[in-house]
């Protein structure tokens, strides 16, 4: 009886979390290629957990969400964003078009349950071979995470 009450709420989670991915429309996906968490490079652990930032939106909400996801270690932070503020610069001959985006993000952590609220700040540069990014997030406690990388979906290898 044990195990078909646990079997049984194994296919409900599975259910429910196919079901929750339906109604999740993302933005962009940040692949990360280098962290530095208050300047130490952290970066293999990024890597070995194959983490990616994800901008997303729940289909038929106007709020946007980020997440910091860790696929192989099945982990994420996740939470909406708000006072967002956008710039941009166009391209000249010396410089790539760019641009910045602000906001504060009010995320949770899926595998301590530490709640808070970072300030975010997104450098997109669009150069001929992809978009690079630059995310600076700094938290509460004042720790400070830099991710550097590309956007998925934007290589152009050719």
């Amino acid at each position: 009886m044990k195990k078909l009450l646990i079997m049984a709420a194994l296919i409900f989670a599975a259910h429910f979390a196919y079901a929750q991915s339906e109604n999740i429309e993302e933005i962009q996906q940040f692949i990360i290629s280098d962290v530095r968490y208050n300047k130490a490079d952290v970066t293999p652990i990024y890597l070995d957990a194959k983490a990616y930032i994800s901008l997303y939106r729940v289909k038929d909400e106007e709020t946007i969400y980020m997440a910091n996801v860790w696929p192989a270690k099945r982990s994420q932070s996740y939470g909406y964003i708000y006072d967002l503020k956008q710039t941009s610069v166009d391209a000249t001959d010396d410089t790539y078009k760019n641009e910045t985006l602000t906001f504060k993000w009010s995320y949770k952590n899926d595998f301590d349950n530490k709640q808070g609220t970072a300030t975010i700040k997104l450098g997109l540069v669009y150069k001929p071979t992809g978009i690079a990014f630059l995310m600076t997030m700094i938290t509460e406690d004042l720790n400070v995470t830099e991710f550097k990388g590309y956007v998925s979906g934007s290589l152009n290898l050719k």
